[in-house]
């Protein structure tokens, strides 16, 4: 079974971005608690 790609809208990515660098927050907690990968929130960084 494939999954689809999800798309993030540009504001919401923002605020994922600001929730580490402003909050402190890891990569990795932001990524659990969001159900996003890794990979997507470091190209966003």
């Amino acid at each position: 079974m494939t999954r689809q790609r999800r798309n993030f809208d540009p504001s919401f990515k923002l605020e994922v971005v600001r929730m580490i660098t402003k909050q402190g927050l890891s990569i990795s907690h932001v990524s659990q608690t969001m159900d996003i990968g890794v990979t997507a929130i470091r190209r966003w960084m």
